[in-house]
């Protein structure tokens, strides 16, 4: 719901074409690249943060890739992790270090040196592939045809089993097949409705071992605070990879911001408390009437798009402050001010379990948030001016 609301918002302030390729070493003057197409193949020595429809990366990379798109293609050595979230996400390439991959179909061809962390619709490790530590795998139709050099752990609809894998071996899932190509080094778990479909080819050296279906009524309440924590714990980290990604995307729409309520505060706070009182009632009014129906949605999508942003806007803002609390005169790099945005929502979180006052201090700063965001669509609108005198 969240991401569908900043679409909105986005596409009103830039149009379809906003992507972005952000270097940690350009952080000093960032620019947006608005190509569609990011491609990658010229080596380099450092960390990249990479969005955009289709993102290729065909050269080797010395440090991390993180990359955000609708198709990722990694096809040459990353020697650090590669954190990548998109429709389509293709590894053909070796990894140093840890994969951490979310997306529709994710296809892994090439060598992943530690852990494989992976989320997905359809998953498929092709038998050149390899894992060299654990891998765990949530998803629909998972396909595991490579080598794992640790623990295999698997949660999915449908799992099938290929490959080599040198530790234990735990599966969760309706239908689960062991090929006879597959040769489990340690001990098989598994937990289905089913019995497993185990080859007689098939090699398992430790024991074969079915889990009973949990009893939901006896666990019902464990289960329902487990998933409560969950939920917490991703609704955090959602909004922090929020916050992160729409700063790499719109870095000059943050930064503006930022300086905006540093420069006019009490205005900000004005702004905010306006926009945060009178829209309700303006929508309220344009759905009573027939024809302002349709407009009346666009403000409501609008509004809530821009309560969002806000709300994301006020999170920068405190981090950007204490960053520049923490690190003075020296130098405010891509990472720096990433980390900040998780101190900053550490800091609210706080602010947020203090009656009352705690309470109103979070308001103020989000008002701040919104009130700034507001200052900077206008001047883009070029009417900034005329909220100033109204002021």
């Amino acid at each position: 719901m969240i991401v569908r609301y900043m679409i909105i918002l986005l596409a009103l302030i830039y149009g379809s074409d906003l992507v972005a390729d952000i270097d940690l070493e350009d952080q000093q003057s960032p620019k947006n690249k608005t190509d569609k197409i990011v491609f990658i193949q010229d080596d380099i020595d450092h960390d990249i943060y990479l969005a955009g429809s289709q993102i290729t990366v065909k050269a080797n990379v010395d440090g991390d890739v993180v990359a955000v798109g609708r198709r990722v293609t990694i096809e040459e050595k990353i020697s650090e992790d590669v954190i990548a979230t998109a429709k389509n996400i293709t590894i053909d390439g070796d990894i140093g270090d840890d994969a951490r991959l979310a997306g529709g179909q994710v296809i892994v061809n090439g060598n992943i040196t530690e852990d494989a962390i992976i989320a997905g619709g359809l998953i498929q490790f092709s038998s050149h592939s390899t894992v060299g530590n654990r891998a765990w795998l949530v998803g629909g139709s998972i396909e595991f045809n490579g080598r794992a050099g640790d623990e295999l752990i698997i949660k999915g609809r449908e799992i099938i089993i290929a490959g080599e894998i040198a530790g234990d071996v735990t599966l969760y899932a309706k239908n689960i097949q062991i090929l006879p190509t597959a040769k489990i080094m340690g001990n098989f778990t598994y937990t289905s409705a089913e019995e497993a479909n185990i080859h007689p080819g098939s090699v398992i050296s430790g024991s074969v071992r079915k889990q009973p279906l949990p009893d939901w009524q006896s666990s019902s309440l464990e289960t329902l605070k487990e998933l409560s924590i969950t939920i917490s714990i991703l609704f955090l980290l959602s909004i922090v990879i929020s916050v992160g990604i729409l700063y790499l995307l719109l870095p000059d729409m943050f930064m503006t911001a930022s300086d905006t309520v540093s420069l006019r505060f009490l205005q900000c706070i004005a702004v905010g408390l306006m926009i945060f009182l009178i829209t309700p009632p303006l929508i309220i009014l344009l759905f009573i009437t027939i024809l302002g129906a349709p407009l009346a949605l666009l403000v409501l999508l609008f509004y809530i798009a821009l309560l969002i942003m806000g709300y994301f806007i006020a999170i920068f803002y405190v981090g950007d402050r204490l960053l520049t609390y923490i690190r003075r005169n020296r130098e405010k790099t891509t990472l720096w001010r990433l980390l900040s945005i998780v101190v900053a929502l550490m800091v609210l979180l706080i602010l947020s379990a203090i009656p009352l006052i705690g309470l109103l201090t979070l308001f103020f700063i989000f008002l701040v948030g919104l009130g700034s965001t507001t200052f900077y669509l206008l001047s883009k609108l070029g009417m900034s001016k005329a909220v100033n005198a109204s002021i």
